[in-house]
């Protein structure tokens, strides 16, 4: 078994766990976020793996949150073997991950932030927010949100 070599901290009964790049494992009771953190992009094969098969630290995520659609925060051949194998798992984002994820529509939340104004909604118990945000020049036509 791998063990994830990465940083953690405590905040008030939420656990941060830096998955890699921008992304990380929120946990808070018996609720598991996970935002920005199924990718491919210099992530370690080992933890790739855990994400992919639902395997912990990864199980039972509840709501999975993603920025944007660019490589370094999301792949969507992972992430969908992520909801094959954690049926309980939410996908929340912006309309282009949401289109990319068509196979499973019934759990993926498109979300219509734009600029100055939000949205949200609860999702398994838990509020979700999404600011719109610019991507600066990089951002290649992608709509970026912040929860």
């Amino acid at each position: 078994m791998y063990t994830i070599a990465t940083s953690e901290a405590y905040f008030d009964g939420l656990r941060v766990t830096f998955v890699g790049n921008e992304g990380v494992l929120l946990t808070a009771g018996d609720k598991k976020i996970l935002i920005d953190a199924i990718f491919q992009v210099g992530l370690p094969v080992e933890i790739q793996d855990l994400l992919v098969n639902a395997d912990p630290p990864f199980d039972a995520v509840d709501l999975i949150l993603v920025t944007h659609e660019h490589a370094d925060h999301f792949d969507a051949g992972m992430l969908q073997q992520h909801l094959q194998n954690n049926p309980h798992a939410t996908v929340v984002s912006t309309s282009q991950v949401a289109d990319r994820l068509l196979e499973y529509k019934d759990r993926v939340i498109s979300l219509n932030a734009s600029e100055g104004i939000t949205d949200q909604m609860e999702v398994t118990g838990i509020q979700v927010k999404a600011i719109y945000l610019t991507h600066g020049r990089y951002s290649g036509g992608a709509i970026n949100f912040g929860y």
